[in-house]
């Protein structure tokens, strides 16, 4: 793929890691958190960290009072005059591929969504477990406004998130949507007043899942994940197989000895 984007030593996507909660910051603030190849890169190197880290949860939220405006309209259009085959063929499978590694993480993500969330921060969007946004947040598919087709996850995973009939009027009409009438449609787990709000909420949201069993709430991930694409007697064995596997764990010894003592679990992951 042509490079015809100016890379800058400033990273796009910065990472923090607290008491076992991992914190990705899209920083693009100048351009709403615009998708860059630079930011993809960093997003990359970011889940690797947080793998090595053994991090228990993962918020992602964007610098500037914005989440995310989609990719960055000024590097495709560029892109699109040197090489219009990279676009298709090289830049869409990139941002497919992270945004697979984020849903496909074994750990509960957090989107913290303010300001706008658009296009394919969007989509971005659809590859978290749980979505806390300020009431003032204004979320869109916004493809079809400027003749764009959703690339990285924006038919596929709108459909399961919020059903066909929903998911094709948000995609065909391009419209903005509030914070609560995405709560409505099912998108928006919890719609908080203002960011200072909505920082209290998802850290102590994000505190509280660090302190559930991390091999408890993988297997919960992959089972509920696997009840989109799986029947009634399916599923249902899934679990059964799951849960057979899971009482050889220490945390589920663990969470038995501390109810039994009265205390607070300490889980180990394992």
């Amino acid at each position: 793929m042509p490079d015809t984007e100016k890379r800058d030593e400033t990273s796009h996507a910065k990472l923090s890691i607290d008491n076992l909660v991992a914190s990705i910051t899209l920083d693009r603030p100048s351009k709403r958190n615009s998708i860059s190849l630079q930011m993809l890169d960093d997003l990359d190197t970011a889940l690797d960290r947080i793998a090595r880290a053994k991090c228990r949860v993962l918020i992602i939220k964007g610098s500037g009072g914005n989440f995310c405006a989609g990719a960055d309209l000024k590097f495709v259009s560029r892109l699109l005059d040197e090489d219009p085959s990279a676009f298709a063929e090289e830049f869409i499978p990139r941002v497919q591929q992270i945004m697979n590694r984020i849903e496909d993480l074994p750990i509960p993500v957090i989107a913290a969504v303010e300001g706008y969330c658009l296009a394919g921060g969007f989509e971005l969007l659809l590859c978290c477990d749980l979505v806390l946004a300020t009431k003032s947040a204004q979320l869109a598919d916004g493809h079809s406004i400027y003749g764009f087709l959703p690339g990285s996850g924006g038919a596929y995973r709108l459909a399961r998130k919020v059903g066909i009939n929903r998911a094709k009027y948000i995609a065909f009409s391009g419209d903005m949507f509030s914070a609560d009438e995405m709560r409505d449609m099912g998108l928006v787990t919890k719609v908080c007043d203002d960011d200072k709000a909505l920082g209290q909420e998802v850290d102590a949201l994000a505190q509280k899942l660090a302190s559930r069993s991390p091999i408890g709430l993988q297997r919960m991930k992959e089972l509920i994940h696997l009840a989109d694409i799986s029947d009634r007697a399916s599923g249902l064995m899934s679990e059964r197989v799951a849960s057979a596997a899971h009482t050889h764990t220490y945390d589920m010894a663990e969470g038995l000895a501390a109810f039994a003592e009265k205390r607070r679990p300490a889980f180990k992951g394992k």
